[in-house]
């Protein structure tokens, strides 16, 4: 047998994809480190996904093996491929809020580790001045952004299942739209409304802030003027939990 074949047999059966070892390899030796490796994937898992493991109960651990059986030879970094344990949980038929529940908590987990960071819009003296100038510049959004659209209010579902609280499902079974990102205070998730959403996209897909103010009004048929006020508004609390920002810096900065 090939060293290559050798080495993908030992990763089959560590990863349970296989019963058999190699023959040349020690059965105990590999039985103990096949242990190991599900005790520390689980680990990793329970890290990222603590309310869904709530959720789950005793299932918890028959799906984290599952899971991990199913993860490609490829990559061994768990961090990477927990992205793809709300895919595997739907592929298993869990309802829709423990789906959204686990990718909630991986967007959380992700969010906070992305290796960027952001020049905030300081209004300072010449505050208004400042934003006026911004008005013509092209929308930056949060580059930590993630906006989701959920069929139930994740947010007080992760806090009962963390709370070990019984979760009342018709309770929390309405449309909920977030944001989820990183600021100067942490990672957060703000509830937005209608009217929000549908800015927060046109802001994603517009050439400055007047643009959007023009196609706001257009929307509404009214005229620049009047819809510049409310979308304004709007934008200044962008700004202030700086969703939006000034400019973006991607790697380490000094």
């Amino acid at each position: 047998m090939q060293l290559a074949d050798i080495q993908t047999s030992i990763v089959d059966f560590l990863t349970g994809k296989s019963e058999q070892p190699p023959d040349s390899v020690s059965q105990k030796g590999l039985d103990l480190y096949r242990s190991l490796v599900f005790s520390e994937y689980q680990s990793l898992l329970e890290a990222i996904y603590p309310g869904t493991q709530s959720a789950l109960a005793q299932r918890w651990d028959d799906t984290c093996q599952g899971f991990v059986r199913e993860l490609p030879n490829t990559d061994f970094n768990v961090n990477r491929s927990a992205r793809g344990f709300s895919r595997f949980l739907e592929q298993r038929c869990h309802p829709t809020w423990i789906i959204e529940l686990s990718e909630y908590e991986y967007l959380l987990h992700s969010v906070g580790e992305e290796d960027v960071s952001f020049v905030s819009l300081a209004l300072d003296e010449r505050g208004d001045e400042v934003f006026l100038e911004v008005l013509s510049e092209r929308p930056c959004l949060n580059p930590t952004l993630s906006a989701v659209n959920y069929h139930n209010d994740i947010p007080a579902i992760l806090t009962a299942a963390l709370n070990d609280e019984e979760i009342d499902l018709l309770l929390n079974e309405r449309r909920t739209r977030l944001v989820i990102f990183r600021d100067s205070q942490g990672v957060r998730t703000l509830e937005l409304n209608d009217v929000s959403w549908q800015l927060l996209s046109t802001l994603q897909n517009t050439d400055s802030f007047i643009d959007v103010i023009s196609r706001v009004a257009a929307t509404f048929d009214q005229s620049v003027e009047i819809a510049a006020i409310p979308v304004i508004k709007e934008f200044r609390r962008y700004f202030a939990e700086e969703l939006l920002v000034r400019s973006i810096q991607t790697g380490f900065s000094d």
